[in-house]
């Protein structure tokens, strides 16, 4: 089908279709949904029974318009949340293959959260072409694919620089309720007069080769065991990531001695408890505790439990045991607010690191205004523990 369409558009004879114009990728995304859900019934289509010319996450390597493609490459795209799957020509690699065949994988949830179908994506697909000077859309069309009787939507483009440039032969397609397209590219090296000639005439040379990549382009379809392959994708990283944390984090350990304060350092620590802004916090800890919320002004918004991107805060949002446990404190800083931010950890509980925010008031009282965990220092708990365990557990000068 998709051939037909070309060889006319090239010899000017096809009025080809255009895209709707709209900027709302949601709107655009519902039409579609609407017009694929009424073609499946209307046509009483088996998607799963017609799908040919798959190819899954097992193939490594490929056999494409008469060429070997491969061996697989896969990975994740941060900068646009798209998964992609490469097969270079002849194991030439993706640093600058002379053929490429390119599977990219738009998925809902990860590609973005907003409502979106192959009509969509081919527009923005499309719409990138506009901000790149050496690049252009040659022909963008839609036909209906001969299996599912849903819309596919192709892009034909090229990107010209100097002394070299490329073909794209692009489909992008729905799947599982996601997008996928398959690229394929070829490099052409000339003079930039003949470039762009060499181009066209592979292109008309292309659709009328039986087995070609037009041929080949149209036909290639994908299935749901690609989310799966992603999923146990992700899921290996993050054991991964978690079990390399896990290593630098006993490295870490292991490389750690204990530090012994000099006369002056320990003068130093054991006056930072006789603080009246330290020593407000045990007061406020023990009016909470005792149900009188002495110490606090405004007892509701310090015990009141918080979640804010990652830092827990509130009285209530920890156990009570915490608060029934002595406290040695860790540092003391200046609060960006006014007062003093203490960091301090629990001797019965020292899993976690807080950090009490306390205000001196006009009238010369204190005030605690917060306490939430200190994520960052908890982190490396054991490695603080082991270095400075003598001070932490040190009953006499704690509160």
């Amino acid at each position: 089908m998709w051939c037909l369409i070309i060889t006319l558009f090239l010899i000017g004879s096809y009025s080809y279709y255009l895209i709707i114009k709209n900027n709302k990728l949601s709107s655009l995304a519902e039409l579609q949904r609407l017009d694929s859900e009424k073609n499946i019934l209307e046509n009483n289509v088996d998607v799963d029974d017609k799908l040919l010319n798959k190819i899954t996450p097992d193939d490594q390597n490929l056999y494409f318009a008469g060429k070997d493609f491969g061996p697989q490459q896969v990975e994740y795209i941060n900068d646009t949340g798209v998964w992609n799957s490469y097969y270079t020509l002849n194991e030439q690699g993706i640093e600058n293959p002379d053929e490429e065949l390119m599977l990219n994988f738009y998925l809902k949830g990860v590609w973005t959260n907003e409502l979106f179908t192959a009509q969509s994506v081919a527009r923005l697909i499309a719409d990138s072409y506009e901000d790149n000077p050496s690049a252009k859309v040659i022909k963008q069309f839609t036909a209906p694919d001969d299996r599912t009787k849903l819309s596919d939507y192709f892009i034909v483009s090229n990107t010209i620089y100097d002394g070299y440039a490329y073909v794209y032969m692009i489909k992008i397609s729905s799947f599982e309720n996601n997008v996928f397209s398959v690229i394929y590219s070829k490099k052409f090296t000339n003079d930039n007069i003949n470039l762009e000639n060499d181009i066209n005439n592979w292109i008309i040379n292309d659709v009328n080769l039986l087995g070609g990549v037009s041929d080949g382009i149209a036909d290639i379809v994908v299935d749901s065991s690609w989310l799966d392959y992603f999923a146990n994708l992700v899921e290996h990283q993050k054991v991964k990531l978690l079990d390399e944390e896990k290593e630098r984090k006993q490295e870490l350990l292991d490389a750690t001695e204990e530090i012994i304060l000099d006369d002056v350092q320990l003068k130093t620590y054991y006056a930072i408890h006789d603080d009246p802004y330290v020593i407000h916090i045990r007061k406020a800890l023990n009016g909470y505790l005792d149900g009188t919320n002495e110490g606090m002004e405004m007892p509701e918004s310090v015990i009141e439990k918080r979640d804010n991107e990652g830092s827990t805060s509130g009285l209530a949002s920890f156990d009570k045991e915490y608060y029934k446990s002595k406290f040695v404190v860790f540092a003391i800083d200046n609060a960006l607010g006014g007062g003093k931010e203490v960091s301090i950890i629990f001797q019965d509980k020292p899993d976690k690191f807080f950090t009490a925010w306390v205000y001196k008031l006009a009238g010369g009282q204190y005030d605690l205004r917060e306490l939430r965990e200190n994520v960052q220092a908890t982190e490396n708990i054991e490695v603080t523990l082991k270095a400075y365990g003598k001070y932490i557990f040190d009953k006499e000068h704690s509160l």
